[in-house]
């Protein structure tokens, strides 16, 4: 009974820590996924600003 009731808290310990770093895991792909979609719309942003900087240029020249 006493090994029985050790063997259940450190099934519980084991439970708690795999719930936890599933969930940082989670997070972390969250995160990069997140940092992905940024750096997309930040080169969407710079795209976006140098074909309005050059269509000023030649609009410019004409």
């Amino acid at each position: 009974t006493m090994m029985e009731i050790g063997r259940n808290r450190n099934e519980k310990k084991i439970d708690t820590s795999t719930t936890i770093s599933k969930a940082l895991q989670n997070e972390v792909i969250d995160s990069v996924h997140n940092k992905y979609e940024l750096e997309k719309l930040q080169k969407k942003w710079l795209i976006e600003n140098i074909y309005r900087i050059f269509k000023a240029e030649c609009t410019e020249t004409q």
